[in-house]
């Protein structure tokens, strides 16, 4: 394993960059209104109504399939879900169309890795980081804000997330606290379906409190934490925090991951199964 520098993987042929993180802050100036069960309505940034958001891309459900495996939730767990049934109203229009461009980003990347399993990947695929890391925070705070996460027997209910969490993903912030963002690892020996999303919470006073997912899809496994002290406990064996290059095993294909940072982010060669 090496190192890459995350604006090295970013530079074109005539010296251009590409790839930075696609823009989620709603138009300015800010609304000033707060509709009422949307998530983000804390701050204070709504417009429209209350739409009906698949929390997992409806893009990426047409590349994955019909259903959806979901750990961590009130069903069982070995139960798959039609992906008319991954949808809720948690969102206003305006949050939910500031997000539309990260869609499209994992959408290419779904696109992509269903490629290299048929055997018809292309060579390379050039991906912001940031992009992936806040679909996975949106990722979390849908499945959550539909009450689909559960931690010892308890269901999320009325789930407030935290102010940080929401800064990032809707640019008001670039910063992601340390520790905190996209790991990958990978699992040697074990088998999943297409699409398998496992989201993590724990019991609280008030209710549960949620602080990670993981997304396995295609066979790449993608973990995301929103909570810094819980990331730290993590296993770090074969865990790699904000990877900037992800060689598939077979076709020589690469998953070129910018961050628009001046950090050194790792290049890794990763099991798919």
């Amino acid at each position: 394993m090496g190192g890459l520098q995350a604006r090295a993987c970013c530079l074109q042929a005539d010296g251009t960059v590409a790839r930075r993180p696609s823009e989620t802050l709603p138009p300015r100036p800010a609304s000033g209104r707060a509709v009422p069960g949307c998530y983000a309505a804390q701050l204070h940034d709504c417009g429209g109504r209350l739409t009906k958001e698949h929390y997992l891309s409806e893009g990426v459900l047409a590349v994955v399939g019909p259903e959806v495996q979901i750990l961590g939730s009130h069903m069982p767990e070995d139960r798959l879900i039609p992906i008319r049934n991954v949808a809720s109203r948690m969102l206003c229009a305006r949050h939910n169309g500031s997000l539309h461009r990260i869609d499209a980003s994992v959408v290419r990347l779904a696109q992509f890795l269903s490629a290299h399993r048929s055997g018809a990947s292309r060579q390379a695929l050039l991906v912001s980081g940031e992009d992936v890391e806040r679909w996975l925070v949106k990722l979390l705070l849908g499945y959550s804000a539909a009450g689909m996460v559960k931690a010892d027997g308890v269901r999320v209910h009325d789930l407030t997330p935290t102010r940080p969490s929401l800064d990032f993903l809707f640019g008001a912030s670039s910063i992601i606290p340390a520790n905190c963002g996209l790991y990958t690892f990978n699992e040697p020996g074990m088998t999943f379906p297409a699409i398998q999303i496992a989201p993590y919470g724990f019991a609280t006073p008030t209710g549960v409190s949620v602080y990670a997912i993981t997304l396995r899809i295609f066979g790449l496994t993608l973990h995301l934490t929103i909570d810094s002290e819980r990331s730290s406990k993590l296993d770090a064996k074969d865990r790699w925090y904000r990877p900037g290059c992800l060689r598939l095993p077979g076709a020589s294909s690469q998953l070129l991951l910018c961050w628009n940072d001046e950090g050194t982010h790792p290049m890794l060669d990763v099991k798919i199964v």
